[in-house]
């Protein structure tokens, strides 16, 4: 099974696979006797690894530590290779091993690797992501992932993986949007991260797929994380944004009490501000005012028109999102939440998609 934070490269074995790659035993009667140790089932690997390291390195080309996983999950016959994210299964009984991961590794290589050469593979991949190319897009932002922890330029990796969670959800791949969201996460969450922007744009990200899987309690703690790693940084938009989508998921659990509280901070921030017009403080103060006017039980029983408003207040909030290039909805249950499906270094940030296609907001379009 894939190890998430663990190794660049990861191959993964098989019940059946694992018997192919395994080292014959060799040993003698007495050596058997003596007790020397059998051969592991992965030493020929290991050797085998070894060598094409030093034939790359020869060539100036770095092969990471690869990791060995026995996976009984697989087909029996399989071997998976994962070269940072990028995935590719193959047939121990048909595929060289050897030849495969050195295929991958040399298709992954850029003369002059450096932070700077890497940094414009990324700026590559967010072109593509404004244009809409996400095929392109999604190529460019693995090799950016895999190549960026060579050169350890850590914001890079985050925002890749940040891109290819979003073109995930746009294709409606949840659980591939949750393998690129988690690692980004885990790139944010370590000691020496200080991107405020790209732990926010992370931690929306994997919210947003919690939300999609309907784990409702992890969805609102993350976008509430969202809003503390935004909240220092006085960025209004983004502050609401991430408030407005943990109250959305709280409308979906019935947590009227705290959606309130949530709502009530929302206030606290428009009421100042010049970038909303009146009309959505209006419509806010009214939402608010009729969730805690009623009890949990009064409001159960006419949920149907309390999400209907709720809807409305939501799409007043998306036009906002008009001035961050691409906006991607997601539908939440009956409510309306969004979530950035990649980020520039340097706080510079690209939106996301919705998880069934449509919706994908840009400049001057709006939420229909």
């Amino acid at each position: 099974m894939f190890q998430f934070d663990s190794n660049l490269i990861q191959v993964e074995l098989g019940n059946k696979a694992m018997q192919v790659f395994a080292t014959k035993d060799t040993r003698g009667i007495l050596d058997k006797l003596v007790g020397q140790a059998p051969p592991g089932w992965a030493d020929d690997l290991i050797r085998d690894t070894n060598w094409l390291k030093d034939k790359l390195e020869q060539e100036g080309i770095k092969l990471p530590t690869v990791l060995f996983v026995p996976s009984p999950e697989l087909p029996p016959n399989m071997f998976r290779i994962t070269l940072g994210v990028a995935v590719d299964n193959f047939d121990a009984y048909k595929d060289n091993y050897l030849a495969a991961l050195e295929g991958k590794v040399r298709a992954y290589q850029i003369p002059s690797l450096t932070k700077e050469s890497v940094g414009g593979l990324l700026n590559e991949s967010i072109g593509y992501m404004l244009q809409k190319r996400f095929q392109e897009a999604m190529e460019v932002s693995m090799q950016v992932y895999y190549l960026g922890s060579l050169v350890e330029y850590s914001t890079a990796r985050v925002a890749s993986l940040l891109n290819m969670a979003g073109i995930c959800l746009l294709n409606g791949k949840c659980e591939e949007a949750y393998t690129a969201a988690r690692q980004a996460q885990l790139l944010v969450e370590k000691g020496g991260f200080y991107d405020p922007y790209l732990k926010f744009c992370a931690h929306k990200m994997i919210a947003n797929v919690a939300a999609l899987n309907k784990s409702y309690k992890d969805s609102a703690e993350l976008f509430y994380q969202a809003y503390q790693d935004i909240e220092p940084s006085g960025e209004e938009r983004y502050i609401i944004d991430a408030l407005y989508n943990k109250a959305s998921v709280l409308m979906e659990m019935n947590s009227y009490k705290e959606c309130t509280n949530v709502l009530d901070k929302i206030v606290s921030y428009i009421k100042n501000s010049d970038e909303y017009d009146k009309e959505i403080l209006l419509k806010l103060y009214e939402m608010r005012a009729f969730i805690g006017d009623f009890t949990a039980e009064e409001l159960q029983a006419g949920l149907d028109d309390l999400k209907r408003d709720y809807d409305e207040l939501s799409r007043s909030f998306l036009l906002k999102a008009q001035d961050m290039v691409l906006t991607i909805v997601s539908k939440c249950g009956s409510c309306l939440i969004t979530a950035f499906a990649g980020a520039v270094m340097g706080g510079v940030n690209v939106s996301l998609n919705n998880v069934n296609g449509s919706n994908i907001i840009g400049v001057g379009v709006k939420v229909s």
